[in-house]
Parts: structure tokens; C-alpha cells; sequence
């Protein structure tokens, strides 16, 4: 699939609404997100990753995960079940893959929504550095998008 999206939803600079802004203790990146518009199927994320810190970072392709816990009796004194699958990334852009101190890189990522999900199963978008893959950043999305393709 081609991406052939507005300026906006391409660099989130450029609209006014950045819905989430997440830094983490030890990371030298923040991240935030931009539009979110679902077209037919599919769904696409603009975003942006700040590097904060002093020295140059790389960032690896972003992923989506859908995480939730599994089901247990009341009676069982085990720990609760954390199921976690990642969802297949159809297309991705980001405008730099390595930022330097104080850079900015923009990118957009395009998924398949699941129709359905379990009450309890979140979505993420995973943002992460090539040295850190370990330690990601993980921001919350919105199951059903705000804007649809056609603009309402």
C-alpha cells in the first residue's frame, strides 16, 4: 500500500493536537502522537520522537501490540496471565532513523485494526532505541480512532 496522506497526519507538527507526550526514566527520547484516522480497515498513526538528551540516538521501526491479561478463577492463588501478541505493521515512514541531540524525527505507521477485542486487552504503539529495544516505550492508543477516512 502507498501512503498518500495530508501533510498533517504525516508531520504531527503541523496539526494541533498531540494527544500524548511520554518520557521515561533513563530514556533520552520522548515521543508523541498526532492524528489517528481510520481508512477502511486500516489505521494510521502520525508521530514524532524528540531526542532530549545529549547524545545521538537511533530509533528501530515502530511496532503495535495488543496486551491483555487472561482469565483465572478467584479461587486460584497464582499470578494473573499477561498476553501480549504484536499486530502486523502494513507501512511505515519516518523521516530520520538517527537523531541527533536536540533532533526531531516524524513518522506515520499503518496497521490492520482488529475488529474485536477482550475488555481487557489494551493497544500500544512501541517506540524504541536500537540500544534499548529491551526498555520501549509504549503509548496507549484509542481502540476505535477519532477520525475516520472520510473526515467525520
Amino acid at each position: 500500500m502507498a501512503l498518500d496522506l495530508p501533510t498533517s497526519a504525516v508531520c504531527p507538527r503541523k496539526t494541533a493536537r498531540f494527544r500524548a507526550m511520554r518520557q521515561w526514566q533513563d530514556k533520552q527520547i520522548e515521543t508523541s502522537i498526532g492524528d489517528m484516522r481510520q481508512l477502511s480497515n486500516e489505521t494510521v498513526i502520525s508521530y514524532s520522537v524528540l531526542n532530549s538528551s545529549d547524545q545521538p540516538v537511533e530509533i528501530v521501526p515502530p511496532q503495535i501490540q495488543i496486551t491483555g491479561r487472561t482469565a483465572t478463577k478467584k479461587k486460584k492463588k497464582e499470578g494473573k496471565g499477561i498476553i501480549s501478541d504484536q499486530l502486523e505493521i502494513r507501512d511505515y515512514r519516518l523521516s530520520i532513523t538517527r537523531i541527533e541531540p536536540g533532533g526531531r524525527a516524524d513518522g506515520v505507521v499503518v496497521f490492520d485494526r482488529p475488529n474485536f477485542k477482550e475488555s481487557t486487552e489494551k493497544l500500544f504503539l512501541q517506540i524504541a532505541q536500537a540500544d534499548q529495544v529491551d526498555r520501549p516505550i509504549l503509548i496507549r492508543l484509542p481502540f476505535t480512532p477519532p477520525i475516520s477516512g472520510d473526515g467525520k
